[in-house]
């Protein structure tokens, strides 16, 4: 080998079984891409000015993100849904199967597809998943340097007193941040199949990586429930109807539990709600969306 220096040393490197696509796959951060799944089911309605706002919410505080992909089976329309693909440019639509089986188990229920499909995205192509009931209030960036973030939940109790209680709920994975093909998702991927139960929700999707972080801790960052999850499911009066002046400063985005706030969201319909309701905490959660629109 030819060199311009005759003091320069040269190391022949010997042929070793070194790894490097794992090296540079550990070396490189989170894809800044977020992830919502819609229309596994057949639209009943039309998309709803709740959705809208946990995309466009998420574009505000994502101004770096370079994509945000919509995964769909069904076909989505709405005025919402409209307004949403001019007012978000990076918005992507991906067209996706239902997820029908767990291994040889059978998949049941729509919860459980939207959580194999979950899995399955971000296992090929990282980045931010999102729930469609979520609204967010400050970017993700700073956590795009883990491997993968997880975040628990709280759940609601009585002690033995039959005094109301909250205690950790498992993870919440409504908000899941990671690599491709990370570590911690091949150690949940490969215990999904065991752990899941058709006629059950939270065995798989809750308890087990609960668990498995615990155990592989080295792997995985596990936020405190405060940062996506409080208020929690059973209060939902303090997120869309209680006074609130200041979003709390650990909250960076909030999943807002559809399922058990049906009474509150199906109300809010439009920027009329935004109005009338401004100092609640969704209402404060709000004002970017509405500052960049108006």
């Amino acid at each position: 080998m030819e060199t311009n220096n005759e003091d320069d040393e040269y190391i022949e490197l010997e042929n070793t079984d070194f790894d490097w696509r794992s090296f540079f796959n550990e070396c490189e951060e989170v894809p800044y891409i977020i992830h919502f799944i819609f229309g596994l089911m057949e639209q009943s309605e039309p998309f709803s000015f709740v959705h809208y706002i946990s995309v466009l919410s998420a574009y505000i505080a994502n101004p770096e993100a370079k994509s945000i992909y919509i995964h769909y089976h069904h076909t989505i329309y709405g005025e919402w849904w409209d307004r949403l693909q001019k007012e978000v440019p990076c918005l992507h639509l991906k067209q996706i199967d239902i997820p029908t089986h767990i291994g040889m188990k059978e998949i049941k229920k729509t919860a459980h597809r939207a959580d194999k499909a979950r899995m399955d995205i971000l296992w090929e192509m990282g980045g931010i998943y999102m729930d469609m009931d979520t609204i967010s209030h400050k970017s993700m960036k700073p956590f795009l340097k883990e491997n993968t973030t997880l975040c628990k939940q709280y759940s609601l109790g009585v002690n033995n007193k039959k005094e109301p209680i909250k205690y950790i709920g498992g993870i919440c994975n409504a908000i899941m941040i990671t690599k491709p093909k990370s570590k911690f998702f091949r150690r949940w991927l490969d215990a999904y199949e065991r752990a899941f139960e058709p006629d059950k929700w939270e065995e798989a999707s809750i308890w087990l990586p609960l668990r498995l972080a615990k155990e592989f801790h080295h792997e995985v960052v596990v936020l405190e429930p405060e940062v996506f999850n409080v208020p929690g499911y059973w209060e939902s009066k303090k997120m869309f109807d209680d006074a609130c002046f200041e979003v709390p400063l650990c909250l960076v985005a909030l999943h807002l539990c559809e399922s058990k706030s049906k009474e509150y969201i199906k109300n809010i319909r439009g920027w009329e709600w935004y109005h009338e309701n401004r100092y609640t905490l969704y209402g404060k959660m709000m004002d970017p969306c509405y500052i960049k629109l108006f």
